[in-house]
């Protein structure tokens, strides 16, 4: 089975990731959220600087509603590139094990963040539908999780 190549790390915004408790509202009592691995199945529409903005879908779909290889979840190899006032972090750390219909590659150098971008995609040469996308995505952080406990024993 394929594993990751390095550490990476998957940004996702607190609102997002993260609810307040029920019970007091603040931020040490959050609960994590499902799907912490999903991109964007659907176009994501948002405010920024005071406007409206769509931003397209993290991947794009056969002609029979499956989910093609080519866009994913975007990961970098650096941790905290959107800082950390809204963002929490999510580590795949070196050696995780990758579910056979998923790949994780590098796709560049981002200048921005001075960082190396990588992506988990669906593997060349198949399509998956969306919920077995999600159930793969899902198996990956469980294993990201295994290893991060393997590591600190």
């Amino acid at each position: 089975m394929a594993t990751v190549a390095k550490d990476l790390w998957r940004a996702n915004r607190k609102a997002g990731m993260f609810k307040k408790s029920l019970t007091t509202g603040t931020a040490p009592d959050v609960e994590p959220k499902l799907g912490v691995l999903y991109p964007d199945f659907e176009p994501r529409t948002f405010m920024a600087r005071g406007e409206e903005v769509t931003r397209p879908a993290d991947v794009s779909y056969a002609d029979d509603g499956e989910v093609e290889p080519g866009g994913g979840t975007s990961l970098f190899d650096v941790e905290g590139v959107f800082g950390s006032g809204a963002w929490r972090y999510f580590l795949l750390p070196q050696d995780t094990e990758i579910p056979d219909t998923l790949v994780v590659r590098k796709t560049g150098f981002n200048r921005r963040f001075n960082a190396e971008h990588w992506q988990i995609e669906v593997r060349i040469g198949m399509t998956l539908p969306v919920d077995a996308m999600k159930g793969a995505l899902d198996n990956l952080a469980r294993n990201a999780i295994t290893k991060r406990y393997e590591n600190a024993h």
